[in-house]
């Protein structure tokens, strides 16, 4: 065979399928697609047997769950146990702790004769006067300062001029005092978790506010004389703000902003009035009794 002829035999197209060779291949084409289809369906059905088993037994166990927590929260929900209860009871403790230990450093500080000039009334136009007095407190507690007491006394003693002048100056009542110490026990390094820092707890805008330098390394929050005036300036704002010292103190625990918007949710510019309807965080609700406890104790020291 030529090299044509043997091209050509090699380029030669197939001979076409037959008819009945077509029809056998569309049927074995047309079964392999129901095989494939019946072998789907046989492990989608197996799945869903698997799903309507779990389901069956997610199902129990959700029934036996709902069967049996009824019961806890009926016992989480006695009165014996009410989260707002031992809350309360938490900061009380914790206030009555701190009372104590002030009406330990007070009564250790009581030189007989003492006058303190600061706590004369001032002449300016502008003073402010104390709120009223809360009834007073048993006194038997304060026979041992303590170790906390004792402490506290010193700081007490070490600051007392300085920061009565300044309280003088700013024509705020000595009684002032009482905020630095249910905020930080007279303690200048005291720092809170929300950041608040020093004898008065000032929070970094509100310092800035009031003048105050906060950088690392140089934050005057920690100065004493720095700190009580930017502080009296704050609380001397808040009074005037609100007309009413609890007003203002529950303002400096919480922001006024916050007091501001109870007060507008109320109509009642009433500090019990918001601690009744619970408008007011629980922390300022047991914050603002404390200080005027402590208040009332500084009021009560020989002049």
């Amino acid at each position: 065979m030529s090299n044509i002829g043997w091209f050509w035999h090699r380029r030669r197209p197939e001979p076409e399928d037959t008819a009945m060779e077509k029809e056998e291949r569309t049927r074995n084409t047309r079964n392999k697609r129901r095989e494939r289809k019946a072998d789907s369906i046989f492990v989608c059905s197996d799945h869903f047997r698997v799903f309507r088993v779990l389901s069956s037994y997610c199902g129990l166990g959700f029934a036996a769950l709902m069967l049996v927590l009824p019961w806890q929260s009926l016992w989480a929900q006695t009165p014996g146990d009410d989260p707002a209860a031992r809350a309360m009871g938490r900061i009380q403790v914790l206030v009555e702790e701190r009372l104590a230990a002030a009406e330990r450093a007070l009564a250790a500080s009581r030189p007989v004769g003492e006058i303190v000039e600061a706590r004369k009334p001032s002449r300016g136009d502008e003073s402010i006067s104390a709120p009223p007095a809360p009834p007073n407190r048993d006194r038997s507690r304060i026979e041992s300062p303590g170790p906390i007491g004792r402490t506290m006394l010193a700081r007490y003693n070490t600051y007392r001029d300085i920061l009565t002048r300044i309280l003088a100056e700013e024509q705020l009542p000595v009684e002032v005092l009482s905020v630095a110490l249910v905020e930080s026990g007279f303690n200048p390094l005291a720092l809170s978790p929300k950041g608040a820092l020093g004898i008065w707890q000032l929070m970094p805008a509100t310092a800035q506010r009031y003048g105050l330098t906060v950088e690392p390394g140089n934050d005057h929050r920690t100065h004493p004389e720095h700190a009580t005036r930017a502080a009296a300036r704050y609380l001397r704002d808040l009074y005037r703000m609100f007309g009413d010292w609890k007003l203002a103190l529950a303002a400096y625990n919480a922001g006024e902003g916050r007091v501001q918007q109870a007060i507008n949710r109320a109509g009642v510019r009433d500090f019990d009035e918001l601690s009744r309807r619970r408008l007011l965080p629980l922390e300022t609700r047991a914050y603002v009794p404390s200080v005027l406890a402590a208040w009332s104790r500084l009021g009560s020291a020989p002049k």
